[in-house]
């Protein structure tokens, strides 16, 4: 993973990474600042990422805080979701299954 400037960090994302352990956080940002967040703070992490039409990528059980990227991630380019169709596609896919 590329490392954010670490001006782009705010209250925000040390806020909901610190509490993250109690709670899974859901995102539709492909940016990494939570899962860089989490790692300043000394937390492993655990992603599910969901791509176009399932999911990409997942680290089931690995990790002190679970961060599900509804949209994708930008570190894993097949995953992005960037139109109203392939966000609703997804949501149909899931559902079926």
């Amino acid at each position: 993973m590329t490392e954010p400037r670490e001006e782009r960090f705010n209250f925000n994302h040390v806020a909901l990474a610190a509490r993250a352990s109690d709670f899974s956080l859901l995102t539709t940002n492909w940016d990494l600042l939570l899962e860089h967040t989490a790692t300043k703070l000394g937390l492993s992490v655990h992603r599910i990422i969901f791509g176009k039409n399932q999911i990409e990528r997942t680290d089931w059980g690995q990790g002190d805080i679970s961060i599900v990227k509804l949209h994708g991630s930008v570190d894993v380019p097949p995953s992005l979701v960037t139109t109203v169709d392939q966000a609703g596609r997804n949501s149909q896919t899931s559902i079926r299954k």
